[in-house]
């Protein structure tokens, strides 16, 4: 496990690689996850697999309690492009950065892996999470449904 401490030292980001430790963070977050349908067991079961075998989890921990997590994407064989499929952040953690830590450690992962972008697809009525990835310089790319658009930063 690999630690990255803030500026303060409160902050620490862990990569999970185990199904069990992504399940139990999971489950500890799903009351803060935007879209509610996803606050199921047998979703979030799914989730942790898919995670733990394909993804990257990066996990953080505030002052030593979980706080959230990031899941993403990154085995594209031709390093093009990167996919970051959940950003969550526990309600009382919420504006303390850590949001922006664990998109940080994501970007900086991909362009030490050479990947060329990096994306997100957010729900349309998302607005917090829009704001979040403007902020991070994502930029509007495409529909991605009815519902959802995708966002893109070019990290490479």
């Amino acid at each position: 496990m690999q630690f990255q401490d803030n500026k303060d030292g409160d902050l620490k980001i862990v990569k999970a690689v185990e199904y069990q430790s992504i399940y139990n963070l999971m489950e500890r977050c799903r009351d803060d996850f935007y879209n509610q349908a996803f606050n199921r067991d047998d979703i979030i079961d799914n989730l942790a697999h898919k995670f733990a075998k394909f993804g990257i989890f990066f996990v953080a921990y505030y002052k030593g309690e979980p706080a959230g997590f990031v899941a993403f994407y990154a085995n594209d064989s031709t390093k093009e492009k990167a996919y970051i499929s959940m950003i969550i952040i526990r309600s009382g953690f919420q504006h303390k950065r850590i949001g922006s830590s664990l998109l940080e450690k994501t970007i900086t992962f991909c362009k030490d892996k050479e990947f060329q972008t990096l994306s997100a697809e957010i729900d349309d009525t998302n607005i917090k999470s829009i704001k979040f990835f403007k902020k991070h310089h994502f930029k509007y790319f495409s529909k991605a449904s009815n519902k959802s658009s995708y966002y893109i930063l070019k990290v490479n």
